[in-house]
C-alpha cells in the first residue's frame, strides 16, 4: 500500500510538473516521453483539484460540528454531503479519462496508470462511503455520542483520503 502511496504522489507531482511545463510553465519542453499522457490528463486533474477543495476543507471543519444546533448541524452536513458528491463525480471523471487513454510513455507508464486509476477508484469508493454516513445521519435524534462518532468518522476519512 505505501508503495501504491508513493507511486501516485510521484506521477502527481509528474503530472502537474508536465502540465505546467506544457503550458510554458516550468521552462521546459513539451516533447519529452510522457508528456502526451499529462497533456490530455491536465484538465482532469485541474477540474479534480477544484472539486476536491471545499469538501476536503470543510472535512477539516468536521471537529467543530456541533449537534446541539440542530438547523445549522443539518445545513453544514447537507453542503459536506454535496461537496463529496462533487468531489466523487470530479473523481470518477479523472480516473475514467486515465483509463481510456493509452498508457503514458516513460519506464512503468502501464503500472503508473493502473496505480493511478485504483487509487482515483478507492477515493471515490471512500467518498461515497462519507457521503452515505452522512445522509443516514439525523441531527434531530442523534446523542452526543453518536455526533462524536460522526465527527472521528469524519475525521478519519480526512486523514484516510491524505494518505491516498
Amino acid at each position: 500500500m505505501r508503495a501504491r502511496v508513493i507511486a501516485v504522489i510521484v506521477a502527481g507531482v509528474l503530472l502537474l510538473g508536465a502540465c505546467s511545463d506544457s503550458k510554458g510553465g516550468g521552462g521546459g519542453s513539451s516533447s519529452g516521453a510522457g508528456t502526451a499522457f499529462a497533456d490530455a490528463t491536465c484538465a482532469d486533474l485541474a477540474n479534480w483539484a477544484v472539486a476536491l477543495q471545499p469538501a476536503f476543507t470543510d472535512l477539516q471543519n468536521a471537529g467543530n460540528l456541533d449537534i446541539s444546533d440542530a438547523k445549522a448541524a443539518d445545513a453544514a452536513l447537507s453542503k459536506l454531503s454535496s461537496e463529496i458528491e462533487a468531489a466523487e463525480k470530479a473523481t470518477a471523471t479523472l480516473s475514467d479519462g486515465i483509463a481510456a487513454r493509452p498508457a503514458p510513455d516513460i519506464a512503468s507508464g502501464d503500472e503508473v496508470k493502473t496505480t493511478l486509476v485504483t487509487t482515483l477508484n478507492e477515493l471515490r469508493d471512500l467518498g461515497a462511503k462519507v457521503r452515505l454516513e452522512i445522509d443516514q445521519f439525523d441531527v434531530a435524534t442523534a446523542t452526543p455520542e453518536s455526533g462524536a462518532k460522526l465527527r472521528t468518522d469524519l475525521s478519519s476519512s480526512r486523514t484516510a483520503w491524505r494518505r491516498r
